[in-house]
């Protein structure tokens, strides 16, 4: 996960891209695994980076070791606050590009929507 603000995407929609992928891997290589294994697991995927950004959280004893408590820490450290006001700004100036196909452009809006 690269958690630098650097590049077309912005760090919350990397972190959506890599947390789908990660709770895919996790469903289909660790269905049955205890807890502290998918973190484990988690951890060592998330890079030093990562493991940097979660030696500076405050966990609870009892989210240390919950792969859900996890996420949801990662979560809130790179999503920020949804400007509504912003995020409509974007939705409703968005306009299709010369090189860009109706299903990618609907696909685009599809993706702002979801914050408006």
């Amino acid at each position: 996960m690269d958690f630098t603000s650097s590049g077309d995407t912005s760090v919350a929609e990397r972190w959506r891209q890599w947390r789908q992928a990660m709770e895919l891997y996790l469903r289909l290589s660790f269905a049955g695994k205890s807890q502290k294994e998918k973190c484990a697991v988690f951890l060592y995927v998330i890079g030093s980076s990562g493991r940097d950004i979660y030696n500076a959280m405050r966990l609870a004893d009892d989210e240390k070791d919950k792969i859900d408590a996890l996420f949801q820490k990662f979560e809130n450290y790179c999503k920020p606050k949804c400007n509504i006001t912003v995020e409509r700004y974007k939705f409703n100036t968005r306009s299709q590009t010369k090189d860009e196909t109706i299903d990618q452009f609907v696909t685009a809006l599809r993706l702002i929507a979801r914050d408006c």
